[in-house]
């Protein structure tokens, strides 16, 4: 009995420890395929991780490609950390009064829902400070949301309309509405007397704009003699207010290329006229502000020529700047936000206003550029960025076109085109007394208030 015990016992042991080697066996052929999954799958995701990194790199460098970028998580997070929010803080007004921003109260709002439109401002500080100086360029730009189209409006800086600085209003050229309201006042400004609807502003000064045409490799102008004298001339001034130094230009014709500081001396140029290609000829501020909306349409598409990586750079060596030379109160998610869709846009056309004007009135003993007929040039100037081809002025840009009236003696006339084309709308201002009357040659008495 004892024996078979044994027997039948050894037996079991031999099952058991076969049983086990073949346990063993199984544990570590699954642990060798439980190895090989985890290779493959380590593997794939490096493929993958790889493939994303070079389309990346690829996108980053390809201009026509940096959209697709950009709107993808990966691309947001690469703007991100390009574009520190730390550095970002160097250009934000912290010091922003947003809550002090007005818009007159009888515009409908709905239709400009789509339309983003900002300020854009460039000192004529000679101390290089962003505030309280005069704004030497006065810029609306008006960005189409869903179209991406965007519309470039010149306020010409000697216009003179009623200024908003806070405290009590008052009538001058609209570039002290900055120097006396600061970014607030000059936006305000330009609510009241267009019937706008501006929240947010940037703000850059002669360093600024040389900067940024200098990171975006310069800009290619035709000059004529005079200008490329003026141009000298000009740099003489702004080598001692910026610090920066640049070349005299040697020459001039067809496609003169300018450095920065050498383009921000052609913006100031107003002494001498403007040849455009298609035969139109500005003068004095009219040939400044143009010239200021040739410069800033090349950089314009420069920028969406160039590669992300290009542009991020630009971004961030201009945020991270220790100097004074940009001002904006949009906030980083904000330019964050908006960066897809300033690369994407398309320039649509850039105009100066007022559209029609007299350029020879003497305020104060002072030169000013007064509309000739304040509310209908407000209906142009919405024509122009919205579409409006009815639009009805506020209560308030009524009052203000009789008071400018009043004050300058200048009245309503039309653009050649609507004085062809006898358009009814403008009637409303036409029949008030303030229309030039064409047999005479002489404006017809205003009504009175």
């Amino acid at each position: 009995m004892i024996a078979d015990a044994t027997k039948d016992g050894g037996s079991m042991g031999i099952n058991e420890e076969e049983m086990l080697v073949e346990t063993e066996g199984m544990n570590h052929s699954t642990g060798r395929k439980k190895t090989k999954v985890l290779k493959v799958v380590f593997l794939i995701y490096h493929v993958i991780v790889s493939l994303v990194l070079l389309a990346a790199v690829v996108l980053l460098l390809t201009p026509d490609a940096k959209i697709k970028l950009l709107s993808t998580p990966l691309g947001k997070y690469i703007t991100r950390i390009t574009i520190t929010e730390e550095n970002y803080q160097n250009i934000f007004d912290t010091e922003f009064k947003e809550q002090e921003i007005v818009q007159n109260t009888d515009i409908d709002t709905i239709k400009l829902d789509k339309y983003l439109n900002i300020a854009l401002f460039g000192l004529d500080s000679r101390e290089q400070e962003l505030s309280a100086s005069n704004s030497d360029t006065i810029m609306v730009v008006s960005i189409n949301t869903e179209s991406k189209e965007v519309k470039l409006v010149s306020v010409y800086r000697d216009s003179y309309q009623k200024i908003y600085n806070g405290r009590q209003p008052f009538y001058s050229k609209i570039n002290a509405a900055y120097a006396s309201g600061g970014p607030e006042g000059a936006i305000n400004t330009l609510n009241q007397n267009f019937d706008l609807d501006i929240k947010d502003y940037v703000t850059v000064n002669f360093n600024g704009i040389a900067t940024i045409i200098d990171l975006l490799g310069g800009v290619d102008v035709n000059l004529t003699e005079e200008e490329q004298m003026y141009v000298n001339g000009y740099l003489t001034e702004t080598r001692m207010i910026t610090g920066m130094d640049a070349d005299d230009i040697y020459q001039y014709g067809q496609k003169i290329h300018l450095n920065g500081l050498q383009a921000t001396a052609y913006c100031r140029i107003r002494y001498t006229a403007l040849y455009m290609e298609d035969g139109t000829v500005y003068n004095n501020d009219f040939g400044r502000t143009a010239r200021q909306r040739i410069v800033l349409t090349q950089l314009v598409e420069k920028a969406k020529s160039a590669g992300l990586s290009q542009v991020l750079s630009l971004c961030d060596e201009v945020f991270k700047s220790e100097n004074d030379i940009f001002k904006t109160s949009l906030t980083y998610d904000e330019v964050m936000d908006l960066i897809p869709v300033l690369l994407d846009f398309s320039m649509d056309s850039t105009t100066g206003y007022p559209f029609t004007y007299n350029a020879d009135v003497k305020m104060d003993e002072v030169s000013c550029v007064v509309a000739k007929g304040h509310a209908y040039n407000v209906c142009k100037l919405h024509e122009y960025l919205f579409g409006e081809d009815d639009y009805q002025p506020s209560s308030m840009v009524l009052d203000i076109d009789k008071k400018l009236k009043k004050l300058t003696g200048v009245y309503t006339e039309l653009t050649e085109e609507d004085e062809e084309q006898n358009l009814s709308e403008y009637e409303t201002y036409l029949d008030s007394g303030n229309r030039k009357n064409k047999n005479t040659g002489e404006n017809d008495n205003e009504q009175s208030e």
